[in-house]
């Protein structure tokens, strides 16, 4: 550990900017041990570092400036330990908060990484392990009517924190009368299902006959057509309900058209005797 810190140092790593540690500073709550009469540059200890942790703490806490004042004035070893242990808890929050983003931005690089790989001119049959998710029905099919359930959704998810991809769904039935494009369901992955055991659907392990389709909802009924096409040319049926995943959202600066998704259909040979 260092023998002094900068005020830049203390910003590092107690949480508190600069602007704050020169209020405190001036408040008389949280001083430097040693300022420069020439530069002027604040030098903090040891102990003015866990001073600016315990301050933190009791920010985020809502404690008003005279609180804080008293704290520090009446400060016990017992009170001293409960303040670190809280700090510490916050630490630990936002530790499991980075790893879950750290996962996220790994999965996103893995990805899109794949999607420029993935054939843009054919379809193709892929096999699907299973996976799972809560399922809400669509309740309006317009492009700001399924944002607004998303972000309905997330909300109810500690504002998208628990959630890990929303996927769209297409009925088997939808398909079967020409409406491919009429979405049933959102397919909403968590990383952790506690308390909504009873409303997860599970999809199980299947060939998936799919395409890459770079054209929004309204537009994609050719890429649909096409793969509904390749399906029964390749001796294949449905068997089940499609499910697209959407790679790129439409509106973000990615190549010209800034949109791509990929659609798949479950299916299965059919008997040879159909062939």
């Amino acid at each position: 550990m260092k023998e002094y810190f900068t005020i830049g140092d203390m910003a590092k790593y107690s949480g508190l900017s600069a602007k704050k540690l020169r209020y405190y500073d001036e408040m008389g709550i949280l001083s430097p041990r040693h300022k420069d009469p020439k530069s002027g540059y604040r030098y903090y200890t040891f102990s003015e570092f866990e001073k600016s942790i315990l301050l933190k703490t009791m920010r985020d806490l809502d404690y008003s400036l005279d609180r804080i004042k008293k704290e520090f004035a009446q400060m016990s070893t017992e009170r001293y330990l409960e303040l670190l242990k809280i700090r510490n808890e916050k630490i630990a929050v936002r530790l499991q908060q980075l790893q879950q983003m750290q996962k996220f931005l790994g999965a996103r690089i893995l990805e899109l990484s794949m999607l420029k790989e993935l054939p843009k001119d054919r379809c193709f049959v892929v096999p699907i392990q299973s996976f799972r998710g809560l399922v809400y029905p669509v309740v309006n099919q317009s492009r700001e009517g399924l944002r607004q359930q998303v972000r309905e959704i997330e909300k109810e998810h500690n504002d998208g924190a628990s959630i890990i991809l929303i996927l769209r769904v297409v009925s088997k039935e939808n398909i079967e009368a020409g409406r491919p494009t009429d979405y049933s369901s959102l397919l909403v992955m968590l990383s952790d299902y506690t308390g909504y055991e009873d409303r997860i659907r599970i999809f199980p392990e299947q060939l998936y006959a799919a395409c890459y389709c770079l054209s929004p909802k309204h537009k994609s009924i050719k890429d649909w057509q096409n793969l509904l096409e390749y399906i029964d040319k390749s001796g294949y049926e449905i068997c089940g309900d499609a499910v697209k995943k959407i790679m790129i959202e439409q509106g973000l600066p990615i190549e010209s058209d800034g949109y791509g998704s990929i659609i798949g259909i479950p299916v299965r040979k059919r008997d040879s005797e159909e062939n």
